[in-house]
């Protein structure tokens, strides 16, 4: 009974609570298989205290009991788990659980999936080179964590290293195979050439993902020689060498050719072996491409194919939010609401237990924002959450009785709740920012939310919290509203978030101590780099240069991901000084962070957190938006300069100044014309 009634614990979401059961059994029953058990439950949940005492016990009783020898194994095993966890195992000395089994390699497997899920890129890199050894660089798995940990990661370096790992084990098995051809007898030859040919074809396989996988990190990390050379090395056609050429050729603006790169990507979606997933993403980035070639026809088809194809693959890959971007974009507010519909549907499918009225009926009657009131869960991002909080406010009465509650990034909860005291904001537990719980923490707030549910909206105080509503509801519900309501939506010219009155004061102290003339913050990109990220985004030595040489103008940073280096050559290169206030965290100092660009004359941003949170704070913002080509544009009102939501932020894009060039132009044309003594009537915006 004891095994099954774990297993139930764990299928309805109470690890923590089957570990403190256990540890009750085995103080009553000490059998070495319940303290093994108990062992192997509190290593699932994460809580690593008292393990090593529980295996003690164990491992004397089976020295005098013949009937347990074969818990041993299973003992050993969950030490060399504590000794990784440790470290007092380096990754180098991994390769001793080679032929132990699964078990071992499958925890640092699942480990590198725990980090990965609380956006712990140092994390899940750390158990990946655990494991990767463990399974002695299998190509076929090594594969598979690169495609679903290492990319989503950025883990690029690692990913070339692993690659050189996997392509030397290919050879070893090269050099194994022709050694056991020499060594055959006349009468095996033949069956040994067989399978030498099953074995060769599969190698070139393997060496085709090595190199591709390769290229992509090379290709990611600007280093183009090394992707031509790496193609080159592949002999034989196939859809995977198209789609990497043909995103070589868009990239590469010494030596691509775009048309040539977009008929590589249509070679690969056209491709039989290419799987309907695939093609659906190839289908989505030929839009793209055509997009930002300002061919919009042939991108619409491209995108309705796209979606034709693949549907909705997971909830808005990156190419799905463009074709809903550019439908709005074009004013095609039908069809933006069409697909966003159909990919609401999807995510909902994690929720539907928790509806009172499914999300069916909701799109049915357009009451995606439940009148009666709801709990919404968010945490998408602090920028995203602004974003979706300033949709909502746009559409519904902010002091309508109904009852609203919200869960919230931990930085942000103070800041919602002064500024809405009418809705209650939850935090929801993070395992970084300042406001971090431990990992053991971590997991037992999430001791009791059902396995079905996901861990990274709901922790048990926003499992409680929604019990309280009328019903449960997502941001991205108020995201399709929003859609549904046309471009006419906006709202006013008030700040949506208020500033703390003493963190304000503390700020213009700070400002009266710098050179008297104009202050501007400024944000330059985000602080997720790649290189298709950073085509919307600017370089601050390269871009700014026009910016940065305007007279009488302090520059404050505002980049939470500055690097030293980048500001000294950029205040080098200019002549210039980037001030930072003292103290002030730019990625978690919310507070501190809005109050002050309140205080200042403007603030110069991208598409980022950054510039949602000044401009929803009522801050004068002035953004790059140069996403390229059509996306934010559906957020102008129709002088084609104003933000619907935040009417504080006036919009310098790519589509009407022509790339960011152009716009950083304009921007230090306008510079001058700002003044310290006019700034609250230039808040009216032009």
């Amino acid at each position: 009974m004891v095994p099954l009634w774990r297993r139930v614990l764990f299928i309805t979401g109470h690890r923590v609570k089957a570990a403190e059961w256990l540890s009750w059994v085995v103080q009553r029953w000490p059998y070495p298989r319940y303290l093994v058990l108990n062992a192997t439950t509190l290593v699932d949940a994460r809580r690593f205290v008292g393990v090593s005492e529980l295996l003690t016990a164990a491992k004397a009783a089976i020295t005098t009991r013949l009937k347990y020898s074969g818990l041993y194994f299973d003992i050993v095993n969950i030490e060399a788990m504590l000794a990784i966890e440790k470290g007092d195992i380096s990754p180098d000395a991994a390769f001793f659980a080679v032929w132990r089994g699964p078990a071992i390699s499958d925890y640092c497997y699942q480990r590198a999936w725990d980090a990965h899920s609380v956006l712990d890129a140092n994390g899940t890199r750390r158990y990946l080179e655990y494991y990767m050894r463990m399974i002695n660089y299998d190509p076929d798995l090594v594969f598979n964590v690169c495609d679903a940990l290492m990319i989503p990661n950025s883990l690029w370096l690692d990913i070339m290293n692993a690659m050189q790992q996997v392509e030397l084990r290919i050879a070893a098995e090269h050099n194994a195979d022709m050694a056991i051809s020499s060594a055959a007898n006349i009468f095996g030859k033949l069956d040994t050439m067989l399978q030498l040919t099953s074995s060769r074809k599969r190698k070139q396989e393997w060496l085709s993902g090595v190199h591709l996988r390769m290229a992509r990190a090379y290709f990611e990390t600007g280093r183009f020689e090394r992707v031509y050379e790496l193609l080159s090395q592949e002999k034989r056609p196939s859809a995977r060498k198209c789609y990497m050429e043909g995103l070589l050729h868009l990239y590469d603006q010494q030596r691509g050719n775009p048309k040539l790169g977009r008929q590589l990507l249509a070679k690969a979606y056209a491709d039989k072996q290419t799987t309907k997933a695939e093609r659906s993403m190839i289908a989505g980035e030929i839009a793209v491409a055509y997009e930002e070639s300002h061919n919009f026809a042939a991108a619409r088809q491209y995108y309705v194919s796209s979606f034709y194809i693949g549907g909705i693959p997971s909830f808005l890959p990156d190419y799905l939010y463009r074709h809903v971007s550019f439908c709005m974009a074009k004013g095609d507010y039908e069809e933006a609401t069409h697909v966003m519909q159909s990919a609401l549907r999807l995510l909902w499918i994690g929720f539907r237990k928790l509806a009172r009225v499914p999300v069916e009926k909701r799109i049915e009657r357009k009451q995606l924002i439940p009148p009666k009131g709801a709990f919404f869960l968010g945490c998408w991002g602090i920028g995203d959450d602004i974003i979706r909080f300033g949709m909502l406010a746009a559409l519904l009465d902010v002091e309508q009785g109904a009852a609203y509650g919200f869960s919230v990034d931990p930085r942000m909860q103070t800041l919602y709740q002064r500024s809405f005291p009418r809705y209650e904001f939850v935090p929801i537990s993070r395992q970084n920012s300042p406001f971090a719980v431990s990992e053991q923490e971590y997991f037992r707030l999430r001791d009791g939310v059902p396995p079905s549910l996901d861990r990274g909206r709901f922790d048990i105080n926003i499992l409680n919290a929604v019990k309280r509503y009328p019903d449960i509801a997502l941001t991205e519900d108020a995201w399709v509203a929003f859609i549904q309501a046309g471009p006419k939506v906006c709202r006013p010219n008030v700040p949506l978030l208020k500033v703390m009155p003493e963190k304000l004061q503390a700020a213009r102290n700070w400002l009266a101590t710098l050179p008297s003339g104009r202050n501007v913050g400024i944000s330059w990109r985000s602080g997720q780099r790649n290189l298709i990220r950073d085509k919307s985004y600017s370089d601050l030595v390269r871009d700014w240069g026009k910016v940065l040489a305007v007279d009488g103008v302090n520059f404050i940073n505002f980049q939470y991901s500055w690097e030293e280096d980048e500001l000294r050559e950029a205040e080098k290169e200019h002549g210039c000084r980037i001030h930072m206030m003292p103290g002030v965290d730019l990625k978690n100092d919310i507070e501190d962070i809005v109050a002050l660009a309140y205080a200042l004359d403007l603030v110069i941003a991208p598409g980022t957190a950054v510039r949602e949170m000044c401009a929803a704070a009522g801050a004068r913002v002035w953004t790059l938006s140069t996403t390229p080509v059509l996306p934010d544009l559906w957020r102008l009102q129709e002088d084609g300069l104003t933000d619907r939501l935040f009417p504080s932020m006036i919009h310098f894009t790519a589509e009407r100044y022509g790339d960011v060039a152009g716009a950083l132009k304009e921007i230090a044309k306008r510079l001058p014309d700002l003044t310290a003594e006019n700034k609250e009537s230039q808040r009216a915006l032009v």
